[in-house]
């Protein structure tokens, strides 16, 4: 739950204490802002007071973070008791804890537990760790020999997989035949097959169930039952709903069919004479398809009049009828269950399978087996699997239910309940682990199950999350255990304005109840428990425009957050995006104002200019007759050819290559043609490097070609310094996907770029966090700002084979269409319908996620067009504005279009470039090049001699990972302090990552505490105007490298400045703090000895950076607050 106090009795408080009853097994539906976390502790609480041992239960969730807080969360409510504090003063809910603690102690003290001393007796794991644990204890079974590492970079190992399997085309046998059809069928791109059985791979818990069970003789049979069945089960829909209109529109249909059959087309009176009571499946599809093209557009619309086209003559004669139609039209738009009947069923799939359409669908059964295969053995070659694979490997180290293996009787003998949170993101292969973990279970045993989760927060399809997973386990239970299903409502994060505003606009955007088969969520409405603010809870603003405002947006932005941090200086602030690129405008708006933010992984290295560059130089380098890559390496800073120059250079020859052009002739007569004055000078200034870089190709490991010709370019002096750490990773990149000198595959490197992301600029601040809605979830916000409403996103992906479980039909399968074909497959496209219906019901869900972080305040941005009489168009149904439409487009404030303005680096047109005389920087003549290696301060200092050492405390492991921790704080701090409220929010993260790096658990509050108490130092001491707040040109860790007396030395410099006074400092952070007893002045001089000639390098190393400025070099002890000046 949230910090703020809950009510003394929350609505759903029979709810909650039914909830930790642990003789029952329940599904919970926790809304957000219900305090699930809190309920969780409780039920484990209350189940350690009645088991023998800790280790029988297991909780599991989804996210270290999770787990961590449920630990927490545990252990603290615990010690709280154990401390026996008046409990007079707390709150009700508080207390009812402690109640259950108390119980647990003495549970712990009548059975020896020493659960506080021993809390990894408490098994709270993520699923995937779970699922690791299980391999390990049975690694033969599991089909892993040893242990395996979990890649990041999986797709990696699915595109070598595909480009093995695609290799076997020469193969005899039923493999080799599939992948040649499979090519033919796809016109023969290759590259479009490999990516499409990549995205298959990476799915494959998902198919393989079915795949294999359609490798059956009769197989065809029984899909096309199933087909046939889905057909009656849609035409016994669409009748029933029509049964009130079925007599007129035959009666109409009749007419119509009469005055087309005197046009030659009896396609419809035929239909419609075999439409009797004994018609078999075939002429009911058969009639009814052409009855719903007499209603319907081609689009899908119903009609709003009728024509000659549809056998309704003008004239007189038909006037009567006519407008029997036009009325029986209107009658069924305005009934949604007609309507939505209709679309149903023109969605529908075939009768059966083409023989053409089943030998694709044959070839991808054979093939798509033979794809993981391939992947096994990638897998063993190269030592790595994925998350799926573990899973995977799980559930088969279980065994099954006719089959268990020792180790899941192992496992029921010792587990008496489980609890799983966030169960709307199980995926189906962690579903089917509960279900085999539980197979054993019988009512009555003293066993229980215990999920949790909110489907109106699903949202992680693209991680294989099915939300119908939790409302099947709501109606019918989890395998042999029947749950109870509960339902949470309220809310104690919100105050009550944003919650009646949520309930009001998610009861129209929700559908009205569960459907299993289109993954949509009934809404489930919220009762606040903080009190409403006299303020304005929720504003919608929408410019009305035809042109993209997104700069204009990000003005409005902008200037919201500037008067938000002026009247709430205290408050967080998210502004939170469906996508990073909607996020971009208002990032350029941030930098020009010098507002700090929070904003990891907002843009790609691959929409960096500078790595643009670096990336067509990678690729020219590598492949001298790629044209366009040429062509950017010359029109790049460090050249700089106009286009006019580049246009007379490869106009007329499309043949060579622009290195011959370039080169024609010894005397360069035809050079002198194409290229301008200053163009050849251009080109004759880099084209020694360019000509040694070609020489050393394939001689040399591909990042040091491409770094040392970039750096011959000088391409470090077309680019900002902020910028350098962007160009490393693009190297190191290189460095880790390279191949003797070469790439394997350039479609690797540009999958692998759009991974990467740019580090956070200099200006950071805690206050104002920028992210996407995804990982916002979990998280709260005073103020929340949703950008970009109205934009849409890439819709679902078609993929090579389109499976269907049907809850009343059963399996549905169908490959991709011909490349070459027009005709689309009904099956296919109707798998497709619902994938995309799926699509939209999370959208709306995403919708409902991000409105529900705000805790004071919601503001919703967003577009709107107007037509030609001024009417506001409806936003795209696959948008998040879209979703809530109908909701809210009677309270938006509408904009008019405002006239563009934008924040850029450069103006429009303006070619950045190097100047034509530019020239490398020489070294200094005195640079000894004998030297084997460059000295660093730090072996330096290891080489000095006869320097008293201090002592090594035997909590060395933690001063190691404090200073690791408060040295990455400090690199993040702006120009504005941070409050001692906003560092103790960040409190559980930092315990996190100290236990995360190897810190124990039961050390993780003192250590994190000893964190915070340097960070107040630093934010509210002395010092904070010094070393930060009147800071310019600030530099952190500052990599510097330079000559002194003699020797290359090298230094990465925590933090350096220039302060008002024109001065440079070097200041250098040292967690240390003196020992038990020790005169903090002798402390000082004892460090200030052993750090003095490090100091003296790092001045010196600034010194030759900037001789402009005089340079001063200092300590800082943020455990003391000490500045210690050299």
């Amino acid at each position: 739950m949230s910090d703020v106090v809950k009510a003394c009795s929350p609505p759903d408080a029979d709810v909650r204490r039914r909830a930790i009853d642990p003789g029952y097994s329940f599904i919970v539906q926790a809304p957000a802002g219900s305090g699930k976390t809190e309920l969780l502790s409780q039920r484990l609480l209350r189940l350690l007071a009645v088991v023998d041992r800790p280790e029988e239960i297991l909780a599991i969730t989804f996210t270290r973070k999770a787990a961590e807080e449920m630990k927490g969360r545990v252990l603290g409510a615990l010690k709280t008791a154990q401390a026996g504090i008046g409990r007079t003063a707390l709150d009700p809910h508080v207390r009812f804890t402690l109640e259950l603690a108390d119980k647990v102690l003495e549970r712990d003290r009548t059975l020896g537990w020493k659960l506080l001393e021993n809390p990894s007796r408490l098994r709270l794991q993520t699923i995937d760790s779970f699922c690791a644990y299980l391999v390990r204890r049975m690694p033969w079974v599991s089909r892993f020999g040893g242990q395996m590492a979990i890649s990041e970079q999986p797709e990696d190992l699915y595109r070598s997989a595909a480009e093995l399997l695609l290799a076997r085309t020469e193969e005899e046998g039923p493999v080799g035949d599939a992948v040649v059809l499979l090519l033919d069928h796809l016109d023969n791109r290759l590259g479009q097959v490999r990516d499409m059985l990549v995205g298959m791979l990476a799915r494959r818990d998902q198919w393989i169930p079915y795949v294999l069970e359609a490798r059956t003789q009769d197989v065809r049979l029984r899909l096309q039952a199933n087909l046939a069945h889905c057909c009656q089960l849609l035409l016994d829909q669409l009748e029933s709903a029509l049964a009130a209109h079925r007599r007129e529109l035959l009666d109409l249909a009749r007419y119509a069919a009469a005055n087309l059959a005197e046009g030659g087309n009896t396609d419809l009176a035929d239909a419609l004479a075999d439409l009797g009571p004994d018609a078999d499946i075939e002429a009911r599809v058969r009639a009814w398809d052409l009855l719903v093209g007499l209603l319907c557009t081609a689009k899908g619309d119903l009609r709003k009049t009728v024509t000659v086209n549809q056998g309704f003559p003008a004239g007189r004669e038909g006037r009567e009828i006519k407008g029997r139609m036009t009325a029986l039209l209107a009658s069924l738009a305005g009934n949604d269950e007609i309507v939505a009947a209709i679309g149903d069923y023109r969605n529908r799939p075939g009768l059966g399978y083409p023989d053409a359409d089943w030998r694709i669908l044959q070839a991808l059964l054979d093939l798509l087996p033979a794809a993981v295969a391939e992947l096994r053995r990638v897998f063993a070659d190269r030592g790595e699997v994925d998350y799926v694979e573990v899973a995977g490997a799980a559930l088969l180290a279980l065994g099954d239910d006719e089959a268990p293996e020792e180790l899941l009787l192992q496992l029921d003998a010792g587990l008496k309940h489980i609890l799983v949170d966030e169960f709307q993101d199980t995926s189906i292969l962690q579903y089917r682990l509960l279900q085999r973990l539980t197979s054993g279970w019988r009512p009555g045993d003293g066993r229980s199950l215990f999920l949790v989760g909110d489907p109106m927060q699903s949202i992680y399809r693209f991680r294989q999350a099915e939300v119908s997973l939790f409302l099947m386990a709501c109606r019918q239970g989890l395998g042999q255990v029947p749950l109870e299903p509960l339902n949470l409502s309220a809310n104690f994060r919100s105050q009550a304005g944003i919650v009646d505003w949520v309930n009001q606009v998610f009861a129209q955007a929700f559908p009205s109840s569960n459907d299993v088969l289109h993954g949509a969520v009934a809404f489930s409405p919220a009762c606040a428990t903080r009190p409403a603010d006299p303020q304005p809870a929720v504003q919608v603003r929408l410019q009305v425009s035809d042109d993209d405002q997104a700069a204009s947006e990000g003005e409005a932005i902008a200037d919201l957050i500037a008067g938000l941090q002026r009247e709430h200086p205290d408050w967080s602030i998210a502004v939170l995006a469906r996508a990073r690129k909607h996020l971009q405008p208002l990032v350029r708006q941030l930098a020009s104002r010098g507002i700090p933010f929070q904003g990891q992984d907002l843009d790609t290295l691959s929409d960096r200019q500078a790595i643009l560059d670096l990336h067509s130089l990678t690729r020219a380098l590598l492949h001298p007759a790629d044209r366009i890559s040429w062509l950017a390496v010359l029109r790049a800073p460090w050249c700089g050819l106009t286009l006019a120059d580049l246009d007379n250079l490869i106009r007329g020859d499309r043949n060579s290559t622009l290195l011959e052009l370039l080169e024609q002739g010894d005397s360069q007569a035809e050079l002198f043609d194409r290229l301008s004055v200053d163009g050849r000078a251009r080109w004759q200034r880099i084209r020694p490097a360019l000509a040694k870089a070609l020489g050393c190709r394939g001689r040399v490991p591909l990042r040091r070609l491409v770094e040392s010709t970039w750096l011959a370019l000088g391409g470090p002096a077309c680019i900002s310094e902020t910028e350098l750490p962007d160009a490393e990773r693009y190297f190191a990149l290189l460095e880790e996907i390279e191949c003797a000198g070469d790439l394997e595959d350039f479609a690797q490197l540009e999958a692998r770029l759009q991974q990467l992301y740019a580090g956070p600029g200099p200006a950071t601040g805690s206050q104002l966090q920028l992210m996407t809605v995804h990982k916002a979830k979990g998280l709260e916000f005073d103020a929340v700002i949703l950008p970009g409403l109205h934009r849409k996103v890439t819709g679902i992906d078609r993929p090579l084979l389109n499976w269907l479980d049907h809850p009343e039909v059963g399996l549905m399968l169908a490959g991709l269409r011909r490349a070459d074909s027009d005709a689309n497959d009904p099956t296919y496209d109707a798998i497709q319908a619902i994938e995309t219906e799926r699509d939209r019901q999370e959208t709306t869900r995403l919708m409902y996620v991000a409105a529900t972080r705000a805790k004071q305040r919601l503001y919703l941005f967003g577009q709107v067009r107007a037509d030609e009489d001024d009417n506001i168009r409806p936003p795209s149904e696959s948008s998040l504005l879209g979703r809530i439409w109908q909701a809210v487009q009677g309270q938006a404030i509408l904009v008019a279009e405002e006239k563009q303005t934008s924040v850029t680096a450069h103006p429009a047109g303006l070619l950045v470039r190097l100047p034509v005389d530019w020239r490398l920087p020489e070294l200094a003549d005195s640079l000894d090049t004998s030297l084997p290696v460059s000295l660093s301060p730090s072996r330096a200092r290891d080489e000095m001699a006869g320097m008293p050492k201090r002592q090594v405390s035997l909590r060395a492991g933690e001063g190691r990972l404090v200073g690791t921790l408060v040295h990455a704080l400090l690199e993040r701090l702006g120009t504005c302090a941070p409050s001692r409220k906003e560092l103790e929010a960040e409190l559980p993260h930092w315990q996190a990552w100290l236990v995360q790096n190897g810190l124990p658990w039961h050390r993780r509050e003192a250590v994190a505490n000893r964190v915070l108490a340097a960070m107040v130092n630093v934010c509210n001491g002395r010092h904070w105007d010094v070393l930060f707040g009147r800071a310019a040109d600030v530099r952190v860790e500052w990599g510097l490298n330079g000559l002194v007396d003699g020797q290359l030395q090298h230094a990465v410099i925590d933090r350096s400045f220039v302060d008002p006074s024109g001065l440079r400092w070097v200041v250098d952070f040292k967690t240390s703090a003196p020992g038990r007893g020790e005169p903090v002045e002798d402390f000082l001089a004892a460090e200030r000895d052993r750090y003095r000639s490090q100091l003296d390098l790092y001045a010196k190393l600034a010194q030759l950076y900037d001789d402009s400025r005089p340079v001063r070099a200092a300590l800082y002890f943020p455990m003391i607050d000490r500045l210690d000046i050299l």
